[in-house]
């Protein structure tokens, strides 16, 4: 059985060990994951957000954490979610079982009154584009230039 929990700092050498597995994103990210850039995802918080909208949590089956979700409500608009991370354990990919978190998200998200949930993917990085494109979300048309490499703003209404 799958559930979702909000992470602590004491959960920082699991969610380090999916992140340095998870060669594909930090690729593209160019930056390799460390336990304190990880523990930046803890606060990183969009400007007019305050924590208390921020969800930063585990994925676990069996009690053993298998992905990470960073969450942030009514942002960047009021009864929308936008997801600022979510990463799968490696051995788990391309099995459906993203998917299938995704979809109760969004099934959780819609009966707490949510309208869409909005995100964003590195550009060049073709399997996230993928992923998102399967589980239904839509190209929003803007493109982001960051200091490192672009995003392309995706979204699904609930």
């Amino acid at each position: 059985m799958i559930k979702a929990k909000r992470l602590k700092d004491q959960d920082i050498e699991n969610i380090y060990n999916i992140c340095k597995n998870n060669k594909t994103y930090y690729k593209y990210y160019k930056q390799e994951p460390t336990f304190e850039n990880i523990k930046q995802i803890f606060t990183a918080l969009p400007p007019k957000v305050t924590m208390k909208d921020k969800y930063f949590l585990g994925i676990y089956e069996n009690n053993k954490l298998i992905g990470i979700l960073d969450l942030i409500r009514n942002f960047p608009a009021k009864n929308s979610v936008y997801i600022g991370l979510f990463m799968l354990d490696i051995n788990l990919q391309n099995k459906g079982i993203g998917s299938v978190i995704i979809n109760k998200l969004c099934i959780f998200l819609k009966k707490r009154k949510f309208n869409n949930i909005e995100l964003a993917y590195i550009e060049d990085n073709v399997q996230a584009r993928n992923f998102w494109l399967k589980n239904n979300f839509l190209f929003k048309g803007n493109v982001t230039k960051l200091e490192n490499f672009n995003v392309v703003s995706m979204y699904k209404m609930l």
